[in-house]
């Protein structure tokens, strides 16, 4: 089916190209995002998925810190995590920012979470500016 169309082959071969992402997840997120369209961004893909961090700000709340949505696709958020699982093995840059945040004192999940967002937000870069994953990018203005 990916085959049989050509902006459908380009965007999954560019997002397959991302270390420690798989077929599969590749293939779902065609699905969940209408092939990449303008109309959903890595933010509201991540908040369909429930990996999205929400503010609690309201009333007495104020002490309980961010929380992911319980109203989310647990099939996908599940794809993710073994999507963080690969990756983490096999993406040096994935695993250094894994080590960062557990260091920073972020507990086993909530660290898995941010992987998780770093992935999408990364897979919809590439599929955004239409270039391949390159390991050793780094962006003109980080020093």
């Amino acid at each position: 089916l990916i085959d049989s169309r050509e902006d459908w082959r380009e965007n999954y071969d560019l997002a397959c190209s991302v270390r420690g992402v798989g077929k599969w997840i590749v293939a779902w997120m065609i699905v969940y995002t209408r092939n990449f369209s303008k109309e959903f961004t890595a933010r509201k893909f991540c908040s369909m998925a429930g990996i999205a961090p929400f503010e609690n700000s309201s009333g007495t709340a104020l002490q309980k810190g961010d929380h992911v949505s319980q109203f989310s696709h647990k099939n996908l958020k599940a794809m993710l995590h073994s999507v963080v699982m690969s990756a983490i093995r096999h993406n040096p840059n994935i695993k250094a920012y894994h080590q960062k945040k557990k260091n920073e004192g972020k507990k086993g999940f909530v660290s898995m979470n941010n992987v998780k967002n770093k992935i999408v937000h990364t897979i919809f870069a590439v599929v955004r500016t239409k270039t391949l994953f390159d390991i050793a990018y780094r962006h003109k203005l980080s020093a």
